[in-house]
């Protein structure tokens, strides 16, 4: 009986977690890579991103900038990136989304040289993260007290299970 109990208790709070708190979303690699890209809505429009706990900032190279319409920017900067110091101009989008959660008001640099679209500590700064390489999958935790405690009791359930799998 406890048991049971024990499970219901468990699958309610992976179920509040998933439904409440936590979004995740798949990603997926190309040929002969190991970034992890994902889809991200930035002004409603989707833009193929790098998922990059490295990088500080949600940087958009040209054809980024292009497709969501962007032509004025605010800041000129100078930046640090890992090839050297690069010249980046920030503008603000109205929205940021990526599945369920939406954040307002986001700064983005526009980075004329960079390869590629970069998802940053801009956005990433505001979550928790768990990547499971099994499915393939990101689960973000807004951070604010009561969604951790929750969010720890779903990453014990998580690995718990991922132990009795093995």
């Amino acid at each position: 009986m406890r048991r049971i109990l024990f499970a219901f208790c468990v699958l309610f709070c992976l179920v509040l977690v998933s439904e409440v708190i936590a979004e995740t979303v798949k990603y997926y690699q190309k040929v002969s890579s190991r970034l992890k890209y994902i889809t991200v809505l930035i002004n409603n429009v989707p833009v193929e991103m790098v998922f990059d706990t490295g990088a500080s900032h949600i940087v958009l190279n040209s054809e980024g900038v292009r497709k969501i319409g962007i032509s004025r920017f605010g800041k000129r900067l100078k930046a640090e990136s890992a090839n050297g110091s690069v010249e980046s101009f920030s503008f603000i989008a109205d929205s940021v989304k990526l599945g369920s959660i939406e954040l307002k008001n986001v700064e983005i640099h526009y980075v004329p040289k960079s390869a590629m679209n970069l998802l940053g500590g801009t956005f990433l700064s505001n979550f928790d993260y768990f990547v499971s390489e099994r499915s393939g999958a990101i689960t973000f935790f807004p951070v604010n007290d009561t969604q951790l405690q929750a969010k720890d009791q779903y990453l014990f359930f998580h690995i718990n299970e991922k132990g009795k799998q093995n």
